[in-house]
């Protein structure tokens, strides 16, 4: 027997992959908000967190597309 996930299910999964990056999204700011804070702050370090925020953010953006995929779908 095969089960196939409605709808509500895969947008649950969606949402819960949305808060897992939003967690990581604010974990990042913190994280840059320390690095800035210091007298001499790493360029590279502030560099490779500003790529990651940016990786989250894209993410997101692919999430909330699916989204309104299955809200279309329904």
């Amino acid at each position: 027997m095969t089960y196939e996930l409605n709808n509500n299910e895969k947008s649950e999964i969606i949402t819960q992959h949305l808060r897992n990056l939003e967690f990581n999204k604010y974990n990042l700011t913190m994280s840059l908000k320390e690095e800035n804070a210091v007298q001499s702050p790493n360029t590279d370090n502030i560099e490779e967190l500003q790529t990651r925020l940016a990786e989250i953010i894209a993410k997101q953006e692919a999430l909330f597309d699916e989204l309104d995929s299955l809200a279309e779908n329904k």
